[in-house]
């Protein structure tokens, strides 16, 4: 009987985590990678200029 109640606690357990991942990924790509496009975008020119003089 105690074996299935821990169960349970573990899917919750699961079930939070994974959401959590889930939201972490959401915000991954909303927040960050915008941001880090934006700052290619900035270099762009320098790090091509860098590429072609070695």
């Amino acid at each position: 009987m105690a074996n299935s109640e821990e169960n349970e606690k573990m899917a919750d357990i699961k079930i939070i985590v994974s959401a959590k991942a889930q939201s972490q990924a959401v915000y991954i790509e909303a927040v960050v990678m915008p941001e880090i496009v934006a700052v290619l975008e900035k270099y762009k020119k320098d790090i091509i200029e860098l590429g072609e003089e070695q």
